[in-house]
């Protein structure tokens, strides 16, 4: 595998397939090819890159082998200052051509390549970077025809100039050239501000986490915390590890294979665009709401969009999707349900229905397409007001209320998802709003009981979540990315960490652990396994709560120290269908249940609150 590391912090492409899982479903990822491959699976890696890379080396070596990565099997060739044309500053003081040559033997053994340079420009074809990436790859190639090909993209925080100057163009480059040469981008970009358009960063830039270091005032280089979730990030979209070994039904950042269910959309919004729009939304990370929202955009003027979808007119689609005429094309030349101008459709052209070419008047082909272009304009999970205006505004080129009455759509739709009416009709399938992807599965086949080694345990209250007396350590439940530690929030106690899950029935769910739980020594943007010590039970009041915890899409894509039921949940001690449910979610792994306080709820009933639908059960 092979990893081109950039020395800024990485800015990503719309991810595809943000496969961290990552991130979620938590790991930014992109994959410009319709496949349902799984990302890395690699034994030995070589890394190139600059400054970043260096800083990271340490954490490269400690974490790589947690994911299948041989010990000694990790390559690093790093050097400050460094472009592919230009020489570093320190280490071999080589440029990135010269640092391929030189490691030709080590690159030809490595079953992962992973360039990450970019930061300080790519090379001496300054307003062209594609020659310079064609070049480097095509190195790459000439010395392993096999290896898998990662690029990490950049950002930089707090410097306006230089992101326009250069990390814009790079990021650019570097998406840009993925679908052409065949390598992956990993967004270090995204991890840092889940908010920017990796492809197209134009500040201010947000670094809420502390993982770039502005004490030199250049806002590239990560901080130790950002060292170590650049290393967590790599590791788990490049390699494996038990829990991402373990089967899924759907590719690692939300793409499924190219055959369509009955979609997950309320059910009002008839077939075949609800399973068509589910579909295609997954495939690039972008929830199908906001497919939804630009295809009436398109097709009844931004003007009418909303009344057009809250009396849900859907137009009888032309063969062979349905009887109805041929989608119109405009004076301009935009053509399809999706309104896509010639330019524009060569950049972004999928074929979903596996007959190439790709077609802008096939129905398939151009709402995936539309998701590769939304995800590109940064329309991806977790979803908030921003990211999707400004996606949309982008997306019909500045027209007045058309990134307003997506937003509306795309509200109302998560309202009904949720059990909210509005909208009418109900809901069918999973909700989209947290995770693009939820797994399948049982528990056991990707979660371990996380309470299995504490002493004299005994269930309590189940509330808000469950409560547990007892003493020892309390592990994750499975694969996933921690997201937020604060030892003095509100809580009793002041403890709380959460974390939330790639992989598995409950696939992009926050679970979080608080109360008397001390000695954490995690980082956000650490990667959890079901062997992760999250923290030490001390048994002695108020011991220890653990349950789901409120999804950053319901608090603006902001981690928060708050449970999913906090919004119901009173009086104090009742049971909530939130705390029901992570009950017995322990139960079908092992550990006791919690025990219900009051005698109207015995048994489950009267609880407080309900499950959004398609939520997991055990």
């Amino acid at each position: 595998m092979v990893l081109l590391l950039n020395v800024v912090p990485l800015s990503a492409f719309a991810t595809s397939s943000s496969d961290m899982g990552s991130a979620n479903n938590n790991t930014p990822f992109y994959d410009p090819g319709y496949s349902c491959a799984t990302s890395g699976g690699g034994t030995s890696a070589f890394i190139l890159g600059d400054s970043v890379t260096e800083r990271t080396q340490a954490d490269y070596i400690q974490v790589m082998p947690t994911f299948g990565f041989t010990n000694g099997q990790v390559n690093i060739d790093a050097s400050s200052g460094r472009t592919l044309t230009d020489p570093g500053t320190d280490g071999n003081m080589l440029s990135g051509m010269a640092a391929i040559a030189k490691d030709k033997t080590t690159i030809a053994a490595a079953s992962v390549v992973v360039i990450a340079l970019g930061t300080d420009g790519l090379g001496n074809n300054q307003g062209d970077y594609n020659k310079d990436i064609d070049q480097a790859i095509a190195a790459i190639k000439t010395d392993n025809s096999n290896a898998t090909i990662y690029w990490v993209d950049t950002i930089v925080v707090g410097r306006p100039v230089y992101n326009s100057g250069v990390i814009n163009p790079v990021n650019q480059a570097i998406y840009g050239e993925a679908k052409t040469q065949g390598y992956k981008v990993i967004s270090w970009a995204q991890l840092v501000d889940p908010d920017v358009n990796p492809q197209n960063p134009s500040g201010p830039e947000a670094d809420a986490n502390g993982f770039i270091d502005n004490s030199d005032d250049l806002g590239i280089n990560p901080t130790p915390n950002g060292q170590l979730a650049l290393a967590n990030l790599v590791a788990q979209t490049v390699g494996t590890s038990s829990a991402a070994a373990q089967p899924q039904t759907c590719c690692p950042g939300g793409s499924t294979p190219p055959s369509f269910g009955p979609g997950t959309l309320p059910s009002y919004i008839k077939a075949p665009y609800n399973s068509i729009f589910t579909a295609a939304g997954n495939k690039y990370n972008v929830d199908p709401g906001v497919l939804v929202g630009i295809f009436y955009d398109e097709n009844y003027g931004y003007q009418n969009a909303v009344s057009a979808f809250q009396a849900h007119e859907f137009r009888n689609p032309p063969p062979p999707y349905g009887s109805g005429p041929p989608w119109p094309t405009s004076p301009t030349g935009a053509q399809g349900p999706f309104q896509f101008e010639p330019g524009t459709y060569a950049s972004y052209e999928i074929v979903a229905n596996g007959h190439p070419p790709a077609n802008p008047n096939d129905l398939e082909d151009e709402a995936f397409s539309a998701a590769d272009f939304l995800a590109h304009l940064g329309a991806t999970n977790p979803e908030t007001e921003s990211k999707i205006e400004n996606a949309a505004n982008s997306y019909s080129g500045g027209y007045p209320g058309y990134q307003t009455a997506a937003w509306d759509i795309f509200q109302q739709i998560k309202t009904d998802e949720n059990g909210g009416g509005g909208g009418g009709g109900g809901s069918t399938g999973t909700s989209t709003g947290s995770a693009s992807c939820t797994g399948t599965g049982t528990a056991g086949e990707y979660y371990q009981n996380p309470l299995r080694d504490l002493k004299e345990l005994n269930p309590a209250r189940i509330d808000e979540g469950v409560d547990y007396t007892a003493s020892g350590p309390i592990y994750a439940l499975g694969a996933g990315t921690v997201d937020y530690v604060n030892t003095a929030s509100g809580w009793p106690g002041g403890n709380f960490i959460s974390y939330i899950l790639s992989a598995g029935p409950a696939a992009g769910k926050r679970v979080y652990i608080a109360e008397n739980c001390v000695g954490t020594t995690l980082h956000v943007g650490e990667a959890t396994t079901s062997n992760t010590v999250l923290c030490h039970e001390v048994d002695a009041f108020p011991f220890i709560e653990t349950g789901w915890a409120l999804p950053k899409a319901d608090f603006n894509g902001e981690s928060v120290d708050l449970a999913a039921a906090y919004s119901v949940y009173t009086p104090d001690g009742t049971a909530t269908a939130y705390g029901q449910n992570f009950s017995e979610l322990l139960k079908s792994l092992g550990a006791p249940a919690g025990i219900y306080q009051f005698a109207n709820q015995q048994g489950g009933k009267n609880l407080t609150g309900t499950l959004p639908a398609g939520w997991p059960t055990w």
